[in-house]
């Protein structure tokens, strides 16, 4: 799949109100797998709202 394939209007199915990124450990890609997913979604036409409540903050 291309990124032109990406639709620019969000199709109406059914998505998870909320969706959550954890693990105890560090270094495993919590915040990269938020922000790419939410990256995606956003660039698919559906409105996104990412918190990081990481102490760190780097989201």
């Amino acid at each position: 799949m291309s990124v032109d394939a990406v639709p620019t209007t969000p199709t109406h199915q059914q998505l998870p109100a909320c969706f959550g990124f954890f693990n105890g450990k560090g270094g495993v890609g919590k915040t990269s797998l938020c922000a790419n997913t939410g990256g995606l979604l956003a660039a698919g036409g559906y409105r996104v709202l990412l918190l990081d409540f990481d102490p760190q903050a780097n989201l």
